[in-house]
């Protein structure tokens, strides 16, 4: 009896999967043979990018909003809440203006962390500083432990902060007209 490659067991077809872009695998999923092991796979393995502003922040980092996640089809809840890996942008100007983002979103947090499986969170903290804001910088520095508990689930999660500081220049109008005109 000749062995096909429909005849192969979930972890084979896995190890497969590993080395394989996941263009081929999403590919794959048209396939009612592949369609469950590929989008198995697919969840387990991808990183699903979301993100969170203070709400003081001009620029807003890449990835859904997390404040939105609530607003979006079931189905792409649902589609969200599959994965096992996120990367969350979370951008800083003022420190306890970002606790209360995350005390106000907790439920969307919790829906998306507290699974009875361990779950890989990548926080990138953008952090913006001025020399109006230097101690909210400090604040976040001594604090960043509050924010990533937010994501751990008791310690289940591995949760994993990147920091990144971004120089927010603050100009008064005359300054910046004197500068403007061409004028010293």
């Amino acid at each position: 009896m000749a062995t096909t490659i429909f005849d192969l067991p979930s972890e084979l077809l896995y190890q497969i999967y590993d080395s394989l872009p996941t263009s081929t695998l999403k590919t794959l999923l048209y396939s009612h043979h592949f369609h469950s092991s590929a989008q198995s796979h697919i969840f387990y393995h991808s990183q699903f990018t979301l993100s969170l502003s203070d709400g003081t922040q001009c620029c807003k980092p890449g990835g859904i909003s997390i404040a939105s996640v609530g607003d979006l089809t079931p189905r792409f809840q649902w589609h969200i809440l599959k994965f096992r890996n996120y990367k969350i942008n979370l951008a800083i100007t003022n420190f306890k203006s970002m606790l209360a983002q995350l005390a106000i979103h907790r439920s969307a947090i919790q829906e998306l962390c507290n699974k009875p499986t361990k779950v890989n969170v990548k926080l990138i903290i953008h952090l913006s500083y001025s020399m109006n804001n230097f101690n909210d910088v400090k604040d976040s520095f001594l604090n960043i432990d509050k924010i990533s508990k937010e994501f751990n689930h008791g310690g289940l999660n591995d949760v994993s902060v990147d920091l990144e500081l971004l120089k927010h220049e603050v100009y008064d109008s005359e300054n910046e007209m004197e500068s403007s005109s061409g004028e010293e």
